[in-house]
């Protein structure tokens, strides 16, 4: 501390501190009446020591002196300037105190005579003005006489008003809560269907249904008002509280009436309390009526749905029957027809198969098409959906925004609303801010003015600790002839005291005053910024836009999961649709090469039918065998209930997609071998479309034999098929007569055990119906006007409240009344008593006991001025002051208070310097211990320093910037530099190594120094090379190099435990082909070595090259991973 304390007057010399300290000592004064001058020029001068220079001097020495030199020595030159300062003062202080004194002793004797010439004159005023008062002094006598007496009347005057107040708050309870009741005296709820005071219409505890309080009825019937509650005067007996006083017409109900009311109402509540289980048991009635009833619709539809079903199930049923019938006839025919069939079978199969293909054929070609229409579509669905996702996102990303002006809007209506309170507050701040301050000013001039009364009365204060025989502390003298007499109203020290404890305490509130106004202003001020000059109205508005902005931000936001799903809908429908045209571009392909096939089969089987010389029945070979004869009867394709039996109109070979299906007569056509038939024309058409070739005359048009071969396959085919379909579905058809059966008799069961149940839940439902009714009827003729019987018995409940509270205040109030009565009595005896002609005679004469004090203190007092005047006008020492020449006391004064003040400024010169003294020698002692302490760790401070600079990199003696921690890290890049050139050689084709460079690089001269970094040397151009100023493939190489070879250090630090898996993610878009394939050489050398590595990358040339990949798809409901070439 003591070196900053030094350190603290740095700034002035020795010479300007003293002149500084020295104060200055005024004009002149007066000493032993002489001028007495030059006080600041001794000050400053200081004594001469002798041989030791003046303090002048001293001062000039420590102004050469400088603190950063030699603090010590300085502050000791300091120290000595300092109690120079202090010996000149003391001299200057004892001259002024010796001629203060010699004032004081004159101004006291001219204050001695100039007081006794005014006591003298005082005493002839007094006496003169004391006798004008001899009446007055009688007529106190005799008023003090009465009071005495009265006295005896005050105890039961102050019982008679203790009784009149406690009637009058008794009325005034008793009016009160008979005004609550009142609407309760004209109803009578004992029955639900009479009229009753509705819950609206209840009164309020505490208010009254008419502006004239109503009267209260004493315990006899008597009427007691509710008007003025004020003390009535004791002497009015039957002012206040008498029978009859209720306002005309009024009529106030008895406590014993207001007990029937009361016991009327409990009686209600308990029998309302017995029907609450009622009440619980209609919600119960009611919920199952609710179920029994939804039950009940279900059975109706039910029985409905059963009927409609039996009356269609006989039908059904003979249907099945017959048609079972015929399949058993059918199965027996079934081996005839096998013969013709098996020797054209393959035939019929190919050309069944010809026409299918060439249906698929038109169909795929069609499905071709519409792919290709979906291909041109998407695209532009594609961009439509992401232009309003994008658009949707953009107007999201201005929620935050609109979120925060928002938040700011709201901030700035709650500073509004603050303003306005505060404002208010402010506004009240300032009012009593302003009476305090009144407050206190008042108190100090009250307090100077008890001070300034009191320094005039000094001479008397004083004058009461004289002794005889002890000396006088203003003169020193043993006789004490004419001691000062101290005025009537002189002031104590202690009146002094509190008057100026009053002032310092008004002071502090006015004091806390201005903090807390200071405080409101400073919050109106933050207020009034806060709110940007919008006012309350405005702010609210502002909050309501910034509302509706964020709102609509939201509900637009809001939209963009479904649009997100929309585009995904729309990018996974372009995928399909590709997926779709490469299936049936393959497809094409397979029908096309399976078509020419069958068509070299189907030549080399006419031909090989034509020799067996089968020939077709006579007629026509092209007509139809189903053109002119109907089908064999009993047939199920032409039974109309057959495709209800059967399960599908085409029967079982369409369902199963059996290439002869298509030669049933099912009212499509049939096929012809001539292509007159509708089907086989189509059919030569989409062979020739589909690429098989035209159908030729040979094809189209053979001989008879030929056709009449293909008629007669065709004719047996049909009917072979139509024989096994009809027996195949013997076993079918059987069942499904017998689940008819079945279903027919379950029918008529569940209609019998639905109409028992439907018979049941009506019964049911009319109990219920019943119950509800009677039960809601009785319970709203409980509960009458109100909603609930829980209301109603709240309202009772509350009335009850009511009535016991009025009759419980009227019995009060009647009470209360006799108390009076019985008071005012005892009064008027006790007043006859004692003299009086009535209780306000009595009560005339009380006087309080301070003012019987007052009047018996001035009746004293009156006496004892009137012996003092007396006394005082017979002193010798008094008439003879009276008889000289009054003293120049003004003039005298102000030569002792121009000296009092010279001596004051004076000592607090020597106590200010004193004090300097002794504070310099504190902190000159203490300079000397820091300073001891300080030079050990300055020196090692300045070696610590050093060291940092070095190890830093700051240091100059370092020659490189270099930290410790770059040099011991520039050791360890040196091994990895080491080890990369071994890999960037060979994938740089000997051109580039890494170089470590101590210097600062070009990507580090904002930091602290270099040791770490790197030049690449070019084996081409020789010139070493910043590695900023490499291409973007050439830094991916060299950044791979130092990849490899930080992880080859880092193996061999590790003890030779070896880095399994490494991952290079991108940058090879970068690269050449011929530096791509130095990099997947390397890459492959780690493989052989048993590591595995993983690239990272969306070159297409690499997934050509890597056969092993990962591949990883993002949607939006998260990532899926498909593995390609993976073992």
């Amino acid at each position: 501390m003591g070196a900053e304390a030094a350190h603290g007057i740095r700034g002035e010399t020795g010479g300007a501190w003293l002149h500084r300290t020295a104060p200055e000592t005024g004009g002149e004064g007066v000493q032993g009446g002489r001028a007495v001058t030059g006080g600041e020029e001794s000050l400053r001068a200081g004594p001469r020591r002798p041989g030791d220079g003046s303090a002048a001097g001293q001062a000039g020495d420590a102004g050469r002196l400088t603190p950063e030199a030699d603090p010590l020595r300085w502050a000791g030159a300091l120290l000595d300037a300092a109690r120079a300062v202090v010996e000149g003062a003391a001299e200057e202080q004892a001259a002024a105190g010796q001629a203060l004194r010699s004032a004081r002793l004159r101004h006291e004797a001219a204050a001695s005579l100039a007081d006794r010439r005014r006591r003298h004159a005082e005493a002839l005023t007094l006496r003169r003005t004391l006798d004008e008062r001899a009446d007055e002094r009688a007529d106190l006598q005799a008023m003090l006489e009465d009071a005495a007496r009265a006295d005896r009347v005050v105890p039961l005057v102050t019982a008679v008003r203790q009784r009149a107040e406690a009637a009058a708050k008794a009325r005034t309870l008793a009016a009160d809560a008979l005004a609550r009741a009142r609407p309760l005296l004209t109803a009578t709820p004992a029955a639900p269907d009479t009229e009753r005071l509705t819950p609206g219409a209840r009164p309020s505890p505490g208010r009254h249904t008419n502006h004239t309080p109503d009267p209260v009825r004493q315990g006899d019937g008597a009427a007691v008002p509710g008007g003025d509650q004020s003390s009535p005067p004791v002497c009015a007996a039957g002012a206040a509280g008498r029978p009859g006083d209720a306002l005309p017409g009024s009529k106030v109900p008895s406590v014993a009436e207001l007990a029937v009311l009361e016991r009327e109402r409990q009686a209600e509540i308990a029998r309302l309390s017995e029907l609450l289980t009622e009440e619980a048991r209609l919600s119960v009635v009611r919920r199952d009526l609710l179920r029994v009833e939804g039950e009940l619709a279900a059975l109706v539809e039910a029985d409905e749905s059963v009927t409609e079903r039996l009356a269609v199930l006989p039908g059904l049923i003979e249907r099945a029957e017959r048609v079972l019938a015929e399949a058993r006839t059918d199965a027996a025919r079934i081996p005839a027809a096998q013969a013709v069939r098996d020797a054209a079978a393959h035939l019929i199969e190919i050309d069944d198969e010809l026409a299918r293909l060439a249906a698929e054929l038109v169909e795929l070609s069609e499905r071709e098409a519409e792919v290709f229409a979906a291909q041109a579509e998407l695209p532009g669905r594609i961009a439509d959906a992401n232009a309003a996702l994008d658009d949707v996102r953009a107007q999201a990303a201005a929620i935050p925004a609109a979120a925060a002006s928002l938040d700011a809007a709201r901030v700035a209506l709650e500073a509004a609303h603050r303003r306005e309170s505060l404002a208010a507050e402010l506004d009240a701040a300032v009012a009593a801010h302003q009476v305090l301050v009144d407050q206190a000013q008042t108190l100090r001039e009250r307090w100077l003015d008890l001070r300034q009364a009191r320094i005039d009365g000094m001479a008397a204060e004083l004058a009461r600790d004289l002794a005889d025989g002890q000396p006088c502390a203003v003169c020193g003298s043993d006789h004490h002839p004419a001691p000062a007499a101290p005025a009537p109203s002189a002031p104590s020290a202690d009146d002094e005291h509190a008057a100026e404890t009053e002032h310092e305490a008004a002071l502090a509130e006015r004091e806390a005053a201005e903090r807390a106004l200071a405080s409101l202003e400073s919050r109106h001020a933050d207020a009034v910024e806060a709110t940007g000059g919008l006012d309350v109205a405005e702010a609210e508005e502002q909050v309501l836009r910034a509302e509706q902005e964020v709102a609509r931000l939201e509900a637009v936001a809001a939209r963009e999961p479904a649009l997100a799903d929309a585009r995904d809908r729309v990018e996974t429908e372009r995928e399909q649709v590709t997926d779709r045209a490469m299936e049936i571009a393959e497809a094409l392909a397979a029908h096309r090469a399976h078509l020419t096939h069958l068509h070299s089969e189907r030549a080399r089987l006419r031909t090989r039918l034509a020799t067996t010389g089968v020939a077709g029945p006579p007629g026509r070979a092209d007509a139809p065998p189903t053109a002119s004869a109907p089908p064999a009867p009993g047939a199920a394709h032409n039974d109309p209930v057959a495709p209800a039996v059967a399960g599908g109109p085409a029967g079982p070979g369409a369902e199963r997609g059996d290439p002869a299906a298509g030669t049933h007569p099912t009212g499509q056509g049939t096929v012809s071998r001539e292509g007159t038939d509708d089907g086989v024309g189509r059919t030569g058409e989409r062979l020739e479309d589909a690429g098989a070739g035209p159908v030729t005359g040979d094809e189209s048009s053979g001989g008879a034999l030929e056709v009449g071969g293909a008629v007669v396959l065709a004719e047996a085919e049909k009917e072979l098929r139509r024989l096994r379909e009809s027996a195949g579905r013997e076993d079918e058809l059987a069942r499904e007569a017998a689940r008819l059966h079945r279903e027919r008799q379950a029918q008529e069961e569940e209609s019998r055990r639905v109409g028992a149940r439907l018979a049941a839940c009506r019964t049911r439902h009319e109990e219920l119906s019943g119950d509800a009714g009677r039960l809601g009827a009785r319970l709203d003729a409980a509960r009458g006007g109100d909603p609930t019987l829980t209301a109603r018995l709240a309202r009772l409940g509350d009335e009850v409240e009511l009535l016991r509270e009025a009759r419980e205040a009227t019995q009060a109030a009647a009470a209360a009344h006799d108390e009076l009565a019985r008071a005012r009595q005892a009064a008027a005896e006790a007043a006859a008593e004692a003299g009086f002609v009535d209780v306000a005679e009595a009560e005339a004469a009380v006087r309080s006991p301070a003012e019987r004090e007052r009047k018996a203190e001035l009746l004293r007092r009156l006496d004892d001025e009137h012996a003092a005047a007396t006394s005082t006008l017979t002193d010798p020492e008094l008439v003879a002051a009276a008889a000289e020449p009054a003293p120049d006391l003004a003039a005298i004064e102000a030569e002792r208070d121009a000296l009092e003040e010279a001596h004051t400024r004076l000592s607090s010169v020597r106590d200010r310097a004193v004090a300097r003294v002794a504070r310099l020698e504190e902190l000159y002692g203490e300079l000397a211990g820091h300073l001891e302490r300080w030079r050990p760790a300055a020196d090692r401070h300045r070696l610590a320093e050093r060291l940092a600079a070095l190890a830093g990199g700051t240091s100059s003696d370092n020659r490189w910037s270099m930290s410790l921690s770059s040099f011991v890290l520039g050791e360890r890049l040196r091994q990895v530099v080491d080890a990369a050139n071994e890999r960037l050689d060979h994938m740089s084709g000997g051109r580039y190594l890494l170089r470590h460079d101590l210097r600062k690089t070009a990507g580090s001269r904002a930091r602290s120094g270099g040791g770490l970094g790197l030049r690449v040397a070019d084996g081409w151009t020789g010139v070493d090379r910043d590695p900023a100023t490499l291409s973007g493939g050439e830094s991916f190489i060299t950044s791979l190099a130092l990849a490899l070879g930080l992880a080859d250090v880092v193996t061999a630090e590790a003890g030779g435990a070896e880095l399994g898996m490494l991952f290079v993610d991108e940058g090879f878009g970068t690269l050449d082909e011929d530096t791509l394939d130095s990099v997947l050489d390397i890459l492959d050398g780690l493989r052989d070595g048993g590591r595995a590595v993983g690239i990272v990358s969306h070159v297409a040339e690499l997934r050509s090259r890597i056969s092993a990949q990962l591949k990883v798809t993002k949607t939006r409901t998260g990532s899926t991973l498909a593995s390609v070439g993976v073992g």
